[in-house]
């Protein structure tokens, strides 16, 4: 995070709002989690108004990744993690954390190890 400073936040110091946090990793664990549950994938890219027509539910976890990129630009979101100042030497430091949060991991849809949390973070580094 570094230097990374929203419009409108205090800026005495660094910060990643929790949302936005959450919102620039999402495209990666969508993709990563969709086979464990591509119905409600396809679903939820429905709901958030992706055109899911004739989708298959193996294209699921795509869709509704493509869909929130597309949300994420119109609503001027930062490019992924790498968008709010992080790189690829911060992935073990973020996996760390990451994987500190053990009641999260808990609730995923699919068995989560570090391997797959510093591979989201590799994939959420940049979207466009």
């Amino acid at each position: 995070m570094r230097d990374f400073h929203v419009p409108d936040y205090p800026d005495d110091h660094p910060m990643v709002p929790h949302g936005m946090s959450v919102i620039v990793n999402a495209p990666a664990v969508f993709r990563f989690t969709a086979d464990a549950c591509p119905e409600r994938h396809l679903e939820a890219a429905g709901w958030l108004g992706a055109d899911v027509g004739g989708a298959g539910l193996a294209d699921s976890g795509e869709i509704v990744a493509r869909r929130l990129i597309e949300l994420m630009r119109i609503c001027d979101i930062p490019n992924g993690v790498g968008g709010c100042g992080y790189c690829e030497g911060d992935i073990d430091t973020l996996t760390a954390g990451a994987w500190a949060q053990q009641r999260l991991i808990k609730n995923a849809p699919k068995p989560v190890n570090q391997q797959h949390l510093s591979g989201l973070f590799r994939d959420a580094m940049r979207y466009w």
